[in-house]
C-alpha cells in the first residue's frame, strides 16, 4: 500500500489505518501529524461510506453485515481524535469542539436509532 493516496485507497484500508492511529492514541501519545492523519483518514472513510451508502435509515442492525459494522464506528473515532488536537488556533477551538461533540452525538443518535428500529419491529412467523 506504500505510495498509494487516499483516493486510492479501499475503505477497508482507508479505517484500517485510521483504527490503528486511534488505537495508538488511546494507548499512549502520538505526534500532532498522526492524529491530523488520522482525521484525514477517518474523513475520508466518512466520505466513502456516504458514496457507497453503506447504511440506510430504514436498516435494522440486523440487516447490516457483519462486516459494514466496524464502519458504525468511523464518527466516534474522528471524534476522539479530533479532540486530542492540540496544535489548534485559539479560534478555531471553538469550531473543533462543536465538531467533535457533533460526531459523538451522531454515533450515538445513530446507535439508538437501529435499536430503537429494531424493537418496533416485530420478528415474523413464518
Amino acid at each position: 500500500m506504500v505510495g498509494l493516496s487516499m483516493e486510492e485507497m479501499s475503505l477497508p484500508v482507508l479505517f484500517e489505518q485510521a483504527r490503528k492511529i486511534h488505537q495508538a492514541a488511546s494507548d499512549s501519545s502520538v505526534d500532532q501529524d498522526a492524529l491530523t492523519k488520522g482525521c484525514e483518514l477517518l474523513s475520508k472513510c466518512e466520505e466513502m461510506i456516504g458514496k457507497l451508502g453503506l447504511f440506510s435509515a430504514n436498516e435494522t442492525k440486523d440487516d447490516i453485515s457483519t462486516a459494514k459494522l466496524k464502519y458504525l464506528l468511523v464518527p466516534y473515532y474522528l471524534g476522539e481524535l479530533t479532540e486530542k488536537m492540540e496544535k489548534i488556533a485559539r479560534d478555531d477551538m471553538i469550531q473543533v469542539l462543536k465538531a467533535s461533540q457533533a460526531k459523538l452525538k451522531l454515533e450515538k443518535a445513530e446507535v439508538q436509532y437501529l435499536l430503537q428500529a429494531r424493537r418496533t419491529l416485530k420478528p415474523t412467523v413464518t
